[in-house]
């Protein structure tokens, strides 16, 4: 309802806002509810704020406070928001809209143009102010929230948990505990590198020119000191250092990283009190090193190695997250051959199941590839493997393929661990035994139990 401009409603008038209803209090700087903020919310919280008055916030910061509270609404909603500045510009927007029907003299408000405006901005005011992205629908992949965000774009039924004062004053102590914490942590960091810079300034004072480590120290009574002079080195340090083959496996033992390598690197020199900006000691260059230096030193061992005279051929498949993207599985295959002695990694490669060719021939050709490049087909004369089908099946299984590549027959040696769960299948068919629901069997759990009972 319009309130009148004269008449006896002057008085009470004087409370209401043209367009918005009642007057704005500081009550309205904080919003509170159980749904996502509607326009009139977000619109007398700005108010609240008081943007561009003398000794208030400005409208950029008001706004940046309004969005950090809609933002926890969001957030406790699980739906997505667009990004800081679309959502500043559309509250932005909003109070714009609102000054500007305030600025409809008091002769016009009582038109029927003016009505429309002010219809249309009562709809915009009640409905659910949109800060989310256009593509919020494919964002999210709960159904609830997905209802929970449609009921918010149209009735406005749906609620979550309340949001209201006394948990946006915890939320706000939080963030202040959190923020005296971060002040301590700079304030102790900065002490630290003041203490730091103190002891080198009394380390260089302390410091005492070279002398033999062997020459014996005449004391002030005439007697020899046993002491020893603290001595250091002198050396070089080439601008390629993080290139050196020796360099490079030390840092790759230790399971360091190209980021850990370089950083470490450059703290060093300038420990030493050298010039950094003459090393190549960046992270690119510590990680171009190490594929550089690390295919050559894999090439080397390449050409170093000789395999046994008799070996056997072992290989194992295993379902593993691929390293470019955990999400997704991929079959790894491992190849090793030796004897009783030594062992050889041939590789590890990666295949896909979904082809047109069976598993054991695929299995065979990347088991054949790895021995013809190492060079030690000729040395196998065993074949080590899960009794799976892949593996012993009579027609395209990875043994036959293998056989039949190179051209010879070779010793089976299938793995005992899989024939030892044929043989327990067949004695619990025939025997009857009643399949445990349990993880564990219980015939076998009494059987661990009462071991040293039986006649041995």
């Amino acid at each position: 309802m319009l309130p009148s401009p004269t008449g006896p409603c002057q008085t009470s008038s004087r409370s209401l806002v043209f367009g918005l209803g009642p007057s704005i209090t500081s009550e309205d700087g904080i919003i509170t509810g159980a749904k996502l903020p509607t326009g009139r919310q977000i619109l007398r919280c700005m108010l609240a704020k008081k943007p561009g008055a003398n000794g208030a916030l400005s409208q950029f910061e008001a706004t940046k406070g309004v969005l950090e509270q809609v933002r926890l609404f969001y957030k406790k909603a699980n739906i997505p928001m667009m990004s800081d500045k679309r959502a500043c510009h559309k509250m932005v927007d909003l109070v714009n809209a609102n000054n500007k029907l305030l600025k409809i003299s008091q002769a016009k408000r009582s038109s029927e143009t003016t009505a429309k405006q002010l219809e249309k901005m009562e709809c915009r005011l009640d409905a659910t102010f949109p800060l989310w992205p256009p593509n919020v629908e494919k964002l999210i992949d709960n159904p609830e929230d997905l209802a929970f965000l449609a009921s918010m774009k149209t009735d406005r039924v749906a609620t979550f948990g309340v949001l209201d004062k006394k948990l946006q004053l915890k939320v706000k102590r939080r963030e202040e505990r959190q923020a005296a914490a971060a002040a301590r942590q700079s304030r102790c960091e900065k002490e630290l590198e003041e203490m730091t810079a103190m002891s080198s300034l009394v380390s260089e004072s302390d410091e005492e020119p070279e002398e033999d480590t062997n020459t014996v120290c005449p004391t002030s009574e005439g007697e020899p000191s046993h002491k020893r002079k603290k001595t250091g080195t002198n050396v070089f340090i080439p601008h390629d250092i993080l290139s050196r083959p020796s360099v490079v496996s030390l840092a790759t033992r230790l399971k360091m990283s190209p980021t850990q390598q370089a950083a470490f690197t450059r703290g060093l020199v300038a420990e030493l009190g050298g010039d950094c900006t003459h090393l190549s000691a960046s992270y690119a260059t510590a990680d171009r090193a190490r594929r550089q230096v690390l295919e050559t030193i894999s090439e080397e061992r390449h050409k170093q190695w000789t395999p046994p005279p008799l070996c056997t051929l072992h290989w194992d498949i295993k379902l593993t997250p691929m390293l470019t993207n955990v999400r997704q599985l991929e079959e790894l295959l491992t190849v090793v051959v030796g004897d009783a002695e030594r062992l050889k990694l041939l590789g590890v490669p990666a295949y896909k199941k979904q082809t047109n060719e069976a598993c054991g021939v695929i299995i065979a050709r990347l088991t054949c590839k790895l021995l013809q490049d190492w060079c030690c087909a000729d040395q196998v004369v065993n074949m080590a493997f899960d009794t799976t089908a892949p593996n012993t099946g009579h027609l395209t299984a990875a043994c036959i393929a293998i056989l039949l590549s190179l051209g010879r027959p070779l010793l089976w040696s299938g793995c005992r661990h899989h024939i030892g769960e044929v043989l327990l299948n067949q004695v619990f068919t025939d025997l009857k035994v009643e399949t445990s629901r349990s993880p564990e069997v219980t015939l076998f759990t009494r059987l661990r139990e009462k071991w040293n009972l039986l006649p041995q």
